[in-house]
């Protein structure tokens, strides 16, 4: 095989991965295939990243709870790009937080970073994949 045909197979390759999952399982499959993952315990995390609090009025916040964009911010395209329609509030220790969690699965013996996912601050660290 040449070395243009080399490059293509390459391209070809790296496009059919799921970037969202499929860069930590091929990392990961490797290093299970150099047995650097003891696979020995799994350390579940989370962080809180905050976001902009919203200022939105109680019938708006019904309505992005349910997953629709408010008419008040719909009608206004420059509004709407300012407005986190996503991130939630969540309570930690008597605390409030709003905006994301990042979720991480880490093998204990080895560090290595196993899966990572963003979720909305609401959803409980148990119930992210």
């Amino acid at each position: 095989m040449d070395t243009a045909s080399q490059r293509k197979s390459s391209l070809d390759r790296l496009a059919a991965i799921d970037w969202d999952a499929g860069v930590f399982e091929l990392f990961n499959a490797k290093l299970r295939e150099l047995r650097l993952i003891a696979n020995c315990g799994k350390i579940i995390d989370a962080s809180f990243v905050e976001a902009p609090k919203q200022r939105n009025g109680r019938h708006e916040n019904e309505h992005i709870k349910r997953g629709e964009v408010p008419e008040r911010i719909a009608k206004k395209p420059r509004r709407q790009c300012q407005k986190d329609l996503v991130a939630r509030w969540t309570k930690k220790n008597n605390q409030s937080y709003y905006g994301y969690k990042n979720h991480v699965k880490v093998d204990a013996a080895s560090k290595f970073i196993e899966t990572f996912t963003v979720t909305d601050a609401a959803v409980h660290d148990s119930a992210a994949r």
